[in-house]
């Protein structure tokens, strides 16, 4: 009778201690990653150019990446769905570009000096 009162408490203690079951919300989902390169119209990268957000699903986080030395930029997208990108940088005219999201295939900017 005891070995049945301890299994019992067993068993209640852990169903009580147990996590419950996991639900959509739970599951961790990848990052949505846009990445790409800024390059001037003769082909050399572009450095601290910003690639901001303009347009997308949802509410878009006010922030812009920096390019680096080497014109390489990430930008990590709130939610899947179809965004449009804005680059400017000092001594260029600004442009954008439309993208999905996923896939998230790496994009370029082709920057101009104004005329």
């Amino acid at each position: 009778m005891a070995a049945c009162a301890a299994v019992a408490s067993a068993i209640w203690l852990l169903q009580a201690c147990s996590p419950p079951p996991a639900t959509k919300d739970d599951l961790v989902t990848p990052p949505l990653i846009i990445s790409g390169v800024v390059w001037n119209t003769p082909g050399m990268p572009v450095a601290n150019a910003r690639v901001y957000f303009v347009e997308g699903p949802g509410s878009l986080p006010d922030i812009a990446a920096l390019s680096g030395s080497d014109g390489k930029f990430t930008l990590t997208a709130p939610e899947p769905g179809q965004y449009t990108i804005g680059c400017t940088a000092d001594d260029y005219l600004p442009t954008q570009i439309s993208v999905s999201v996923p896939p998230a295939a790496a994009i370029e900017f082709r920057l101009e000096a104004p005329s």
